[in-house]
């Protein structure tokens, strides 16, 4: 009987991965659980950001790019970025430019710094 070798297999446990993918499970977990308050459109943003984010939450795709996922209007992602700025889901890391074609970097803020309703002067 022969034995098959199972090329590019490795029997060590992975490194890092299973801690950075626990994480960002825990924050999908969270924006589901807490965000229940947010408005649709406002949450289709902050889910397309979170696809494009690195593992320290970052996340640069450009409002064109999140327009064309997020099915809506370039104006309107920016209006919705503001929205979710100023209620402190996201916070700017780098302001983009329009004239370098630099795309900004948002970073999702901890859980812990969301609110748990709907802010009042958004009402």
């Amino acid at each position: 009987m022969t034995v098959r070798k199972q090329i590019g297999r490795s029997n060590a446990p992975p490194k890092k991965a299973a801690k950075q993918s626990s994480g960002r499970w825990e924050l999908l977990n969270a924006m589901t659980d807490t965000l229940g308050w947010m408005p649709p459109r406002e949450h289709r943003v902050l889910m397309i950001l979170f696809r494009h984010a690195d593992a320290s939450n970052a996340s640069r795709p450009g409002q064109t790019r999140i327009a064309r996922s997020a099915g809506c209007h370039q104006t309107s992602v920016s209006r919705y970025l503001k929205r979710l700025t100023g209620w402190g889901v996201l916070e700017v890391v780098r302001r983009g430019h329009k004239g370098c074609r630099k795309a900004a970097v948002y970073r999702i803020t901890s859980p812990d710094r969301w609110p748990s309703a709907l802010p009042d002067s958004c009402i």
